[in-house]
């Protein structure tokens, strides 16, 4: 089975690789840049073939030293810390996933939203509290149709950043920064 879940990776259109968050135990790294926030999908968990899972949406950042970052969507809403060296990232693309892991669909995105943030050594940035949607509906000739959204963007700064603090309990001096602040 992995041999054929590999072959779906590297032959039809690339698995998603997403950056993992941290571990709770870890301890903040003066010279990294974190990034955190919640990132939730209400999507069904199904079994169909040999995968068990669900489709899921995420973000795409495009760094200036040449990274990629991807936050994957959880259907629970914790709060994730994912460390990355200081660069000047933007928010590029929505990225959405089958079951099977493998990317569907990519879209860019064009608004301004978190364009060119200089991410600094030392700091952790609040990017927001998201919560997207899957859909999937049965059509004709047992095929179904899937539809991704991001339902919405909050702001909960305040909150989210004393739920950042008392899972991630090494990090409770960061200083931290809401990037929805000048949104």
């Amino acid at each position: 089975m992995k041999c054929l879940v590999l072959f779906t990776c590297v032959f039809f259109a690339g698995c998603t690789s997403w950056s993992k968050p941290i571990d709770i135990d870890v301890i903040p790294n003066p010279d990294d840049s974190y990034m955190y926030g919640r990132f939730q999908v209400d999507a069904p968990y199904r079994t169909i073939a040999n995968f068990d899972g669900y489709q899921t949406i995420g973000l795409l950042f495009n760094c200036s030293d040449g990274k990629n970052y991807k936050i994957q969507f959880n259907r629970k809403p914790e709060v994730q810390l994912i460390r990355m060296p200081p660069s000047i990232c933007s928010f590029s693309h929505i990225v959405f996933t089958g079951l099977d892991g493998v990317t569907k669909k990519q879209n860019e995105v064009t608004s301004g939203l978190f364009r060119e943030v200089e991410f600094v050594s030392g700091k952790a940035y609040y990017l927001g509290d998201f919560t997207g949607l899957v859909n999937m509906k049965n059509s004709d000739y047992n095929k179904s149709i899937t539809s991704w959204k991001i339902d919405s963007l909050k702001n909960d700064y305040q909150k989210t950043t004393i739920e950042l603090k008392k899972k991630y309990v090494n990090f409770l001096n960061i200083e931290t920064i809401d990037l929805l602040d000048n949104e």
